[in-house]
């Protein structure tokens, strides 16, 4: 799927990074974290903490479920993070909508930590190209 610079999410949504992930043809990226800052969510209590990873890259919100694993590899402090390599992957998930009961499928992002002497299955995105004729 080819998406126009205007449509690249700000934060990585489960949907987005399978569909990248489905057209390089892998089950993974690597990217490397450039910086590390508090954000405000509405579906949060507190601020979370979101990872940069350069320009036209959407950032990554690292709930629990991401960082627990990156905290056991890079360590309690975020500054230590700053350089650390990651792979991002998806899992599907299914779940009940609390409003309606439909049952609803989607993917779940996963991070993993990678070593520094470690080769990841594709180094960075796919290029994204504008797909339509729309002139703006």
């Amino acid at each position: 799927m080819n998406y126009d610079h205007d449509y690249i999410p700000e934060i990585f949504t489960g949907i987005y990074l399978n569909d990248q992930l489905t057209a390089s043809g892998t089950k993974e990226i690597l990217l490397q974290i450039g910086s590390l800052a508090l954000q405000t969510f509405n579906d949060a209590k507190s601020p979370q903490w979101v990872a940069s990873f350069g320009a036209g890259i959407p950032k990554l919100r690292i709930k629990p479920a991401i960082g627990g694993p990156l905290r056991q590899a890079f360590g309690p402090d975020s500054k230590n993070w700053i350089g650390k390599r990651i792979a991002l992957s998806v899992e599907p998930i299914e779940w009940e909508d609390q409003t309606t009961h439909e049952m609803k499928s989607g993917f779940a992002i996963k991070a993993r930590p990678v070593a520094d002497d470690e080769e990841a299955s594709v180094q960075s995105l796919p290029n994204v190209t504008l797909d339509d004729d729309i002139p703006f």
